[in-house]
């Protein structure tokens, strides 16, 4: 069973708001509801892929589990991070930040940041993670992070990247 993260997490610049039962149902309601409910605006440029998409929202694929990543200081929301379990001890990581506030370091210190609780409350052994080479961005997030490239493609034009704790 995937680790549910039932806390708000920390970094220095932002709140990643795990996305519950509460939040997923208060953003089905629509945008105003999630505001409500979190506390923060979600801008018009974030799709909310992670939370607007109803066939992926966390109370119908429990598997699954999403943080939005929530800027203190803007009090908005710039994008999410996803993480599930995908083998023992083995864990898959994903992320988006909107376009403003890309190339200032919020998608390593989000990922950076689940790495962490993954590793330390969950005891994660592997952490992977799949990326279009032409993804110039995130293959700088994956290194700063520590991921090295494993070289296995998982659907033909993009490769995994693996970092291992144990």
């Amino acid at each position: 069973m995937s680790p549910r993260l039932d806390h708000a997490l920390h970094t220095r610049r932002l709140r990643l708001e795990p996305v519950t039962p509460g939040v997923a149902a208060a953003a089905a309601m629509g945008r105003a509801a999630l505001e409500a409910r979190i506390g923060a605006l979600a801008p018009s440029d974030w799709r909310g892929a992670y939370v607007f998409d109803r066939q992926r929202v966390a109370v119908d694929e429990p598997s699954v589990r999403y943080a939005l990543l929530i800027h203190e200081r803007d009090r908005c929301v710039i994008g999410e991070v996803r993480f599930d379990r995908v083998g023992p001890g083995v864990y898959e990581l994903g992320y988006g930040v909107i376009p403003a506030y890309r190339r200032q370091g919020y998608a390593v210190e989000a990922a950076g940041r689940i790495v962490r609780w993954l590793d330390e409350e969950v005891g994660a052994e592997t952490i992977v993670a799949g990326c279009r080479m032409d993804n110039v961005a995130s293959v700088r997030t994956l290194r700063r992070l520590g991921f090295t490239l494993d070289g296995s493609t998982p659907n033909g034009n993009a490769f995994w990247w693996v970092l291992e704790r144990a």
